[in-house]
């Protein structure tokens, strides 16, 4: 994420310092000259640029167009009012579009998330991050930002960031992205700590929005036969609200719930199943419960064993080795 944030920071002090010398320099020098400087000045932008920049197909050169948003998305990706375009940088398939505007970020973030919410976009909570399978808090960067999937072509997606001048003007920071290796629409999985395992079978299960997990105590362990997670978080959601969440990401990993949960006002547990590509079969169990005369901490805890497992198509595996 480091990077990420040096790099977008670079290419937006590259971009301002580009637009204040085009506008210095040209208001002295002919239509010629002016036309001679812009390719210059263009050259040495992209040269300067092009080692920060990953972009998998380097038989095609960078792009810069100032003041101006490539055709193919002018249709695609809205404009607060009032705003001004600075730039956009060009490479492969994908596209960053620079933009700045006198509006809050709260206004801007509001603006993206009715207008884009029309269209085929739907926000993100994850932002690509890589997560260590069981309970996690959203992840939230150190600069504030935003990611819309493409609901029906899933590689790509729009990853915008916003940058607070002195004025208190914002510079917006639109990638847009097409790539089949890479999707911040996609929960990528760290690989299960223990090197005997093929995976974990506990998913990346994470928390809603604006809760906050309580370091300290949260963790996860276990071995081959077994696994765990735990986490305590602060929140005033209801009880049922909150499992009913974790219900659902654990059904889209193909967990199935086994019995009606037994819910309670202060805790909540159900037994869960999973038959997993590798042909062994996984029991789990998922529960919370509010901690005593601790208002709004409630500790979750998915533990699963293994119950059986595909022998024949193990050793068959083993055999492929």
């Amino acid at each position: 994420m480091k990077k990420l944030i040096c790099y977008m920071t670079l290419q937006a002090m590259v971009m301002l310092f580009f637009i204040f010398f085009m506008s210095q320099g040209l208001a002295q020098t002919s239509n010629s000259d002016a036309s001679d400087q812009v390719n210059l000045t263009r050259q040495l932008v992209l040269r300067f640029l092009e080692p920060y920049i990953h972009y998998p197909d380097r038989s095609k050169e960078l792009n810069l167009l100032l003041g101006e948003i490539p055709s193919h998305l002018s249709d695609l990706i809205p404009l607060p009012e009032d705003s001004q375009i600075l730039g956009s940088i060009l490479f492969s398939n994908d596209s960053d579009i620079f933009i700045h505007s006198k509006k809050s970020i709260k206004l801007i973030t509001e603006f993206y998330e009715k207008t884009l919410a029309k269209d085929h976009w739907e926000r993100s909570v994850n932002n690509g991050r890589m997560l260590s399978s069981g309970f996690q808090s959203v992840p939230s960067g150190r600069r504030p930002s935003m990611t819309f999937c493409d609901k029906n072509k899933p590689d790509i997606h729009l990853y915008i960031q916003f940058h607070t001048l002195k004025d208190n003007s914002n510079d917006i920071i639109i990638q847009y992205r097409d790539d089949v290796n890479f999707s911040r629409c996609r929960i990528r999985q760290q690989p299960s700590p223990p090197s005997f395992m093929p995976y974990d079978p506990i998913p990346v299960l994470l928390s809603p929005p604006n809760i906050k997990k309580i370091r300290g105590r949260s963790g996860s362990g276990g071995g081959n036969e077994h696994r765990y997670s735990l986490a305590t978080f602060k929140t005033d959601l209801d009880l049922q609200v909150l499992m009913k969440h974790y219900e659902q990401q654990l059904t889209d990993a193909e967990w199935t719930m086994m019995n009606q949960p037994s819910a309670h006002k202060t805790n909540y547990w159900s037994v869960w199943e999973l038959d997993d590509k590798h042909g062994v079969k996984w029991s789990g169990v998922l529960s919370a419960h509010h901690i005593s005369n601790v208002a709004g901490k409630v500790k979750l805890y998915f533990g699963v064993i293994k119950l059986s497992e595909n022998i024949t198509e193990i050793d068959q595996a083993a055999e492929r080795q």
